[in-house]
């Protein structure tokens, strides 16, 4: 029989993980699948929508260190969480009603930093969860996928027969709820005499987060290409809305099988493994974009998504985790986001807007693929000789 004391935290712990990836991937695929075309539609140049892309993760760059670093040292996890969610819903809505571009980029300024905190802070929290009461972090990280998926299915029909708009008031909704359930995520407990700055050195000095965060940077900035300007690529194949939305369900598809395994994958391949392979499998997918003429085609490569993002995802969690100091857990969450949605998401959209605008979609995705390629290759090389003890000293 089963102990149920003992299981009810496990279940307590997965269970509001799973409604919070639910809800807070929902509410994402409402907004920032569309950001790009929205801003295409309203009369922006792509070196302007570039530029006004790239503002969130760059922001984003310094927002996660700064809230991640906060609740390290306080112990305040859970309200850093909260606050960003229920802010971040209201900036989302405001988003809708400039039209200036320096305006939008003022908005969207104020909505990355707050947005910046919200996955480490949930990481690091299911992550404490699950150290301390078992089970699976990708299993729990797929309901995001199914979220994803669902809501991109939903909101896909909802623009096609109404206005793209509505994106705006979606996403509030859905992060309002998205907050709510973040305050049944456990609380990660503070470690008595942290000092954030005083111990950021023995991140510098560990050769282990340099390959690391190497290969998360380049991952970041290939499915940052794919992310903020597959829709745009979509639009000139003629894909209406409701394929558009069908793009984001087929990529869920590939997602859950890789969530469900990818602790499986990581035992029996390594982490590192894991993130080369899924960097590998994002140049093909970019590569492929580049070629195809077909929107059906472009349907079918969404498949990539599932090893190109979540595998190498759930990997780069579960590595950030075991080779962060001593209650430095949120620290070494956001270093890893940085890495991967804060610098290489910066560099990815910019170039990208810039080599959309210069010569177009099909070149960018062909320059994207080569980069990914090559760090790939890069990586493979550099891993081959393993950090030894006193590399990491």
């Amino acid at each position: 029989m089963y102990d149920v004391a003992r299981m009810l935290p496990r279940v307590q712990t997965t269970g509001n993980g799973r409604l919070f990836y639910a809800t807070y991937f929902a509410a994402a695929a409402c907004l920032l699948p569309y950001l790009g075309l929205y801003l295409r539609r309203i009369g922006l140049p792509g070196d302007q929508i570039g530029l006004l892309l790239g503002i969130k993760p760059i922001v984003m760059v310094a927002g996660a260190a700064i809230w991640s670093a906060f609740a390290d040292r306080t112990g305040r996890h859970r309200t850093v969480l909260v606050t960003a969610c229920y802010l971040s819903a209201a900036l989302g809505a405001v988003l809708v009603i400039p039209s200036h571009v320096v305006a939008i980029g003022a908005v969207l300024f104020l909505f990355a930093f707050f947005y910046a905190p919200i996955i480490p802070a949930a990481d690091n929290a299911v992550m404490t969860g699950i150290a301390a009461n078992g089970g699976e972090y990708g299993r729990v990280r797929l309901f995001g996928a199914i979220g994803w998926g669902v809501t991109s299915i939903v909101i896909g029909f909802i623009v096609e027969n109404t206005a793209i708009t509505i994106v705006f008031a979606a996403y509030a909704a859905a992060m309002v709820v998205c907050g709510t359930t973040a305050f049944g995520l456990p609380r990660p407990t503070r470690v008595a005499g942290v000092k954030i700055l005083k111990n950021l050195p023995l991140f510098l000095r560990d050769r282990r987060w340099g390959l690391f965060l190497l290969v998360a940077f380049f991952a970041g900035l290939a499915n940052s290409v794919v992310h903020n300007f597959l829709f745009i690529y979509l639009d000139q194949l003629g894909a209406p809305e409701t394929m558009m939305g069908a793009a984001l369900a087929v990529a869920t598809v590939s997602e859950l099988f890789f969530f469900f395994f990818s602790a499986r994958l990581i035992r029996r391949f390594g982490a590192d493994t894991v993130l080369a392979f899924g960097l590998g499998v994002t140049a093909l997918r970019l590569a492929a974009y580049a070629l195809i003429r077909n929107p059906a085609w472009a349907l079918a490569v969404q498949l990539c998504h599932g090893p190109g993002f979540a595998a190498m995802y759930v990997a780069g969690v579960s590595r950030a985790r075991e080779i962060a100091p001593r209650g430095l857990g949120a620290t070494a969450q956001s270093f890893f986001y940085i890495a991967l949605s804060g610098l290489g998401g910066t560099v990815g959209v910019t170039l990208g807007g810039i080599l959309f605008e210069r010569y177009d979609v099909f070149v960018m995705f062909a320059a994207a693929a080569a980069g990914a390629a090559t760090a790939a290759s890069v990586f493979i090389g550099a891993g081959r000789r393993r950090p030894t003890v006193h590399d990491t000293q």
